[in-house]
């Protein structure tokens, strides 16, 4: 758990993943259940919440709850670019970015299942996902005064999932879908104004 913190949460540069000890032998690292910051005040983190820069590896969180302000919550970046294969996944949890990106990454694999998705104020866009593959769930998403697009979906296979989807005020479009070859679902109306 990370309570307060001026310069950003958990901050992973240059890594390989891996319970084994051995680099790149493909075992899954256990993330437990992890909270970053707090979801009520998010200025307790400042800077990004989670962020894995140049990484190789895989690993799993049991529930990932992330709290933070002027940065991006959740933002990684595979260590083989595009060709790469990081794998991140959660079971639960919540993302909740105040004058920021809620969610930036690309390109993984992902396995993400999350209750709610929120992101106020962010220069460029509230959701980014770039390339990824897998299952994303992100439950109810929560976007307002973005710079750019609400949700940005790119060159991706994902099956990504919203039950709740809420945009007030982008720079751009509310929703973008460029390239892919997965689906988009949201399961409940929509607003978008």
């Amino acid at each position: 758990t990370v309570t307060d913190a001026g310069a950003g949460g958990i901050l992973v540069n240059t890594a390989t993943l891996d319970a084994s000890g051995v680099a790149a032998s493909g075992t899954q690292v256990d993330g437990g259940s992890t909270t970053i910051g707090s979801l009520v005040t998010t200025t307790n983190v400042t800077g990004d919440g989670l962020r894995l820069d140049n990484v190789l590896g895989d690993i799993h969180y049991t529930n990932l709850d992330i709290g933070n302000d002027s940065g991006t919550g959740l933002y990684i970046r595979d260590a083989d670019g595009k060709a790469g294969s990081f794998a991140f996944g959660t079971d639960g949890g919540t993302i909740n970015t105040t004058n920021g990106t809620a969610m930036d990454v690309d390109p993984v694999a992902l396995d993400v299942t999350l209750s709610s998705v929120t992101s106020t104020n962010a220069a460029g866009a509230g959701i980014i996902l770039d390339t990824v593959s897998g299952s994303v769930d992100i439950g109810t998403v929560t976007v307002t005064n973005a710079g750019a697009e609400g949700v940005s979906i790119s060159n991706s296979t994902a099956t990504t999932t919203i039950d709740t989807l809420d945009i007030d005020t982008t720079g751009d479009e509310g929703v973008l879908l460029s390239n892919n070859d997965g689906s988009f679902t949201v399961n409940t109306p929509t607003t978008i104004t």
